[in-house]
């Protein structure tokens, strides 16, 4: 009997040592485990940090949008721009004010159309020739579309231009190179002088109804708010605005 259980522990010892793993092929296994988990944590942190350079990117882009697009409750698709558009309609002894990109110059049809005979360019492009059979007097404003330019330097000069052809019954178009920035100040200026009524927010709504993409550059908005307050003074005063 005791024998038999000699035996017995005898192999069940050498069973153990059998089936049982060494202490270096556990420590390799062990070691191997442990690469296995770095390696999928490595892969979850590519993963993760792609995902939130992806975000970061749609985010960036999200912002700079906003950063250039300004709030419209009736924003205008691009499929309805136009190249021109009618601030004030002419009569039969005033002309009318129009305001729109470069291309508008060239545009015979509108300008037969709308009996435009004066041409206000501001904008800083090679020089060129308006239709002569419709445009008969072009004057040029050089100027940048850029926040530190003096736009606001030239504003009595333009508004003088666009008021007498105005009363003499001449239609004037005032353009620069897209119709947004630079000749949209113009327009904005132009309507806070002749009617006293109008101050810069509501000049500015009323442009930018007709014309939605009207955006000038922060430079020439605060010029034209600086502007306003001095319009306002002087009519206070009882001073001469134009």
């Amino acid at each position: 009997m005791a024998r038999i259980l000699f035996r017995t522990s005898k192999e069940l010892s050498e069973n153990r040592k059998k089936f049982s793993t060494p202490k270096a092929h556990r420590k390799h296994i062990k070691i191997s485990h442990l690469f296995a988990s770095s390696n999928l944590c490595f892969y979850f942190l590519i993963i993760l940090t792609l995902n939130l350079t992806t975000n970061s990117h749609h985010y960036e882009q999200k912002m700079r949008s906003a950063r250039v697009t300004i709030t419209d409750d009736d924003p205008v698709p691009k499929k309805t721009y136009q190249n021109v558009n009618m601030i004030i309609e002419g009569t039969a002894n005033i002309g009318g004010l129009h305001l729109g990109d470069i291309t508008a110059t060239q545009d015979c049809t509108y300008l037969e159309k709308n009996k435009i005979s004066c041409v206000l360019t501001v904008a800083n492009c090679d020089p060129f020739t308006c239709p002569k059979q419709y445009v008969k007097y072009h004057k040029v404003i050089k100027a940048a579309d850029v926040p530190e330019f003096k736009l606001n330097e030239f504003f009595k000069d333009c508004f003088k231009f666009i008021h007498e052809h105005r009363n003499k019954g001449h239609s004037v178009l005032v353009h620069c190179m897209a119709g947004i920035s630079r000749s949209a100040t113009i327009v904005i200026g132009y309507l806070m002088t002749v009617y006293p009524t109008i101050n810069f927010e509501s000049a500015f709504a009323r442009v930018r109804k007709i014309r939605k993409v009207v955006r000038p550059n922060d430079g020439f908005l605060e010029q034209l708010r600086k502007y306003d307050a001095e319009l306002e003074d002087k009519r206070k005063n009882k001073q001469k605005v134009m």
